[in-house]
């Protein structure tokens, strides 16, 4: 039975993942009306499962930044080597930020230094909420106003070259707050760009690729070993159909979600948050 259950809280994850509602979120939910013990070796299953379709589904991009990134530090060295043998006088240095791919891969870059740091910072508050659903209801709210708000936004058609490094930091800001379970990445960091006018198109793509880092910081070692309370009843086989359910139905969805998401507006998504918000809400007054 458990076994059963395990596979159908992986599915729901899996489902959720890519949406701009809180996969870890609805995980803790499902967690407690399935009576799954939600142990750290089963949440890292589930979270694993969706980074792999991540890497999967966006591997394309993914050479192409790491293409990107080794040509910007081919030229950043060729440089330096003109700026020392010319000797301080002037000299025509090859331009770093040259196509699309490079500005995104800085724009990146620049978002994941607010990210990683509140990342460091809410760690304890990110583990205290996966025992208050009351809290994660909270989040659920807030990510359904996020969505409201965006929703009303008209939003032009600016890509990578035209975004700025304080629009990356704003997005990078609202990732780094959505470590809270209730408050979704996707939400957060594409209701973000909609707001700085940021093309749906490229904040879709932004906040999968800004989710993946997320996900690693999460499946790093040590980093929610100890937020847990419950003792490993699943077992590997239990994480086994964990992950594989979450994987299968990411792969699934994400293709889905990504077209709903660029071309219709939010305020579906903004009702399922509040939905689930209310249920969060509501086995919390159960619980006492």
């Amino acid at each position: 039975m458990i076994f059963l259950k395990t596979l159908l809280l992986g599915f729901l994850t899996g489902l959720t993942a890519f949406f701009p509602v809180s996969s870890a979120g609805t995980l803790v939910i499902g967690a407690h009306l399935l009576s799954v013990p939600l142990d750290h070796r089963l949440f890292k299953a589930m979270m694993l499962g969706i980074f792999l379709v991540l890497v999967f589904s966006f591997m394309n991009d993914l050479i192409r930044l790491f293409y990107s990134l080794t040509g910007i530090i081919r030229d950043l060295i060729s440089n330096l080597k003109l700026y020392l043998g010319s000797r301080g006088a002037q000299t025509d240095y090859v331009r770093i930020l040259t196509g699309n791919y490079r500005n995104f891969l800085v724009m990146l870059l620049t978002a994941l230094i607010p990210l990683i740091l509140l990342g460091l910072i809410l760690a304890n508050a990110a583990s205290a909420v996966f025992q208050n659903n009351l809290i994660t209801g909270m989040m659920f709210f807030i990510t359904a106003v996020i969505l409201l708000v965006s929703s009303f936004m008209n939003v032009p058609e600016k890509g990578p070259r035209q975004m700025k490094y304080p629009e990356a930091v704003i997005m990078g800001v609202f990732s780094g707050f959505a470590f809270i379970p209730g408050l979704s990445k996707i939400a957060a960091v594409s209701s973000a760009g909609f707001l700085c006018g940021v093309s749906r198109k490229l904040t879709v793509k932004f906040s999968c690729l800004l989710s993946m880092f997320c996900l690693l910081l999460i499946l790093l070692p040590g980093r929610i070993g100890s937020i847990f309370t419950a003792e490993v009843s699943t077992g590997i086989p239990g994480c086994i159909f964990g992950f594989a359910a979450s994987f299968g139905a990411g792969m699934l969805m994400i293709r889905r979600a990504q077209k709903l998401i660029s071309k219709e507006n939010n305020k579906i998504f903004a009702g399922c948050n509040v939905m689930l918000g209310m249920l969060a809400l509501l086995m919390q007054m159960l619980a006492r």
